[in-house]
């Protein structure tokens, strides 16, 4: 919460030294999006910046994040393509069911991951290539816009 409310204050700050201003639901969501991802969160709100008039809305959101896409997708692809079938799937689960347990048989029959042993193994896989890292117990995506990239281009 601490980080959040941290990044919120520096995005609305450093717009605003500017003499721009920005919707805070906006700058809500730059954090958001990138999951408190310091180098993404600066990233997207210079995006953001670079496609604002006065003020920062919806629409140079959109515009921020699709920019943000395009100048990460070499990088993005060629990650993607080093993945195996298996690591698809499981990154595709993990992208769309945020949150859930991986290894439980719904998620594992909805995204044919064969099963829990399969998943675990995928996981190490994923965590040694650098895709994804254990929080908690809970794997995550390293990199937030590998994810939305995931979401809004591979699996729109």
């Amino acid at each position: 919460m601490l980080l959040t409310n941290l990044l919120l204050i520096f995005v609305i700050e450093r717009i605003a030294s500017t003499k721009k201003t920005i919707e805070k639901p906006i700058a809500k969501a730059i954090v958001g999006n990138m999951q408190c991802h310091p180098y993404y969160v600066q990233q997207l709100a210079h995006l953001v910046w670079v496609n604002t008039g006065k003020v920062a809305k919806q629409e140079q959101l959109e515009k921020a994040t699709w920019d943000l896409l395009h100048q990460n997708s070499l990088l993005f692809q060629r990650d993607f393509d080093l993945l195996s079938n298996h690591q698809i799937r499981l990154v595709k689960a993990m992208a769309k069911e945020t949150g859930k347990s991986y290894t439980n048989k719904e998620i594992i029959n909805k995204y044919q991951l064969e099963s829990s042993a399969a998943v675990v193994r995928s996981t190490k896989a994923l965590e040694k290539k650098d895709i994804i890292d254990t929080f908690e117990g809970r794997p995550e995506f390293v990199d937030p816009g590998f994810k939305l990239w995931l979401n809004k281009i591979v699996w729109q």
